[in-house]
């Protein structure tokens, strides 16, 4: 679980979030950098964490 707050710019937002239920040896913090796909179906981007970073890709729900 994690929460956090950034900025949009057009298309894109950058959140600072911190983890509030840490898996044991996994980082607190970091930084999500997402962008809405061109259907408006996905936000796909990057984290960064602990000198580490790898792709982050999510779908919209409901309808």
């Amino acid at each position: 679980m994690e929460h956090g707050s950034g900025i949009r710019e057009k298309d894109t937002i950058t959140i600072k979030v911190q983890v509030t239920q840490q898996i044991p040896g996994w980082t607190t913090q970091g930084v999500h950098t997402l962008t809405l796909s061109e259907d408006g179906q996905y936000l796909v981007g990057e984290y960064f964490s602990g000198g580490e970073k790898g792709p982050l890709k999510f779908k919209k729900a409901g309808k």
